[in-house]
């Protein structure tokens, strides 16, 4: 099948680590003896998603269908979660890690947050050095055999750097150009749109909080609270006041 669409000798021929042996030895072996030429120039082999010790696998019955991960935490989550291992190293799924991946894109929503608030100045002009070299790591962890999880760090650390300076009112130039290019290249582009407008029960419901709070009936504001969880929005109290933020993502 490959050979009719590809011809022989394409660029790359990927597969899971299961596959490796025999089946992808034979197939190069069987390749080489029948038409004399090689099939792939690079074969690449993928680490399988496990639970616990054993791979998720239909003949196993050990799967978690992708729609019910997507309904459940998000789109952004699962990028996120898949970036955070090496491609040819196993990884875990658990509602830990899911949830973990979830609050690291959390994090990463609220720096472009942060980034689209400030003034222009501060963030725009002529990359910053210290820009210009987490962008560097960033790439070079990506060239070292798509190292996404060191291409995170990078990112992360630049997050950390970028926040403490602009709460601190100092300029950070570049970073409002550079941010987009590092989230496209990792499907994560979409944490630069523009927030949806906060549903009306949210807000309503934010407002309960805020008036059990003012009375000291903590049990109705937990509630209140809970409620809004379950519709997505974790509740920030900040100097200027309570602030909602979404936490699904699609």
């Amino acid at each position: 099948m490959a050979e009719s669409i590809l011809g022989l000798d394409f660029d790359v021929h990927g597969g899971g680590l299961d596959l490796l042996f025999p089946h992808h030895e034979n197939e190069i072996a069987q390749t080489e003896a029948g038409r004399g030429k090689p099939l792939a120039r690079l074969w690449m082999h993928n680490g399988m998603v496990q639970f616990g010790e054993e791979k998720m696998a239909k003949s196993v019955g050990n799967i978690e269908l992708l729609s019910d991960a997507l309904d459940r935490y998000g789109r952004d989550a699962l990028v996120m979660y898949f970036l955070s291992g090496h491609y040819r190293q196993p990884l875990a799924f658990s509602s830990d890690s899911l949830e973990q991946a979830r609050r690291s894109v959390e994090r990463i929503a609220n720096f472009c947050r942060l980034v689209q608030r400030s003034e222009p100045e501060l963030v725009s002009g002529d990359p910053d050095s210290a820009v210009l070299s987490a962008r560097e790591e960033f790439f070079d962890a990506l060239r070292d055999d798509f190292n996404t999880p060191q291409a995170l760090a990078s990112l992360f650390k630049l997050v950390g750097e970028v926040n403490a300076r602009l709460e601190a009112g100092d300029a950070l130039p570049g970073i409002a150009s550079v941010l987009p290019e590092l989230l496209e290249v990792i499907g994560l582009e979409g944490l630069l749109s523009e927030q949806e407008p906060i549903d009306e029960e949210a807000l309503r419901l934010a407002a309960e909080r805020e008036e059990a709070r003012r009375t000291r009936d903590y049990s109705r504001a937990d509630r209140a609270r809970d409620e809004l969880r379950e519709r997505g929005y974790e509740v920030r109290d900040t100097p200027e006041g309570p602030v909602l933020v979404p936490t699904r993502r699609s």
